[in-house]
């Protein structure tokens, strides 16, 4: 069995903040202790 984690709430990224935040991702999940990333954040 796997755990999912689902967040109740949401928020919306467009624009400059939608790429911050796609290339803070992409900077934790390149770490090496990093196992999973969550976050409530809808990159559009």
């Amino acid at each position: 069995a796997e755990v999912t984690m689902r967040p109740e709430n949401t928020i919306e990224l467009t624009g400059e903040d939608a790429e911050r935040m796609q290339k803070l991702l992409d900077i934790i999940e390149d770490l090496d202790d990093t196992q999973a990333v969550y976050h409530n954040a809808e990159l559009v």
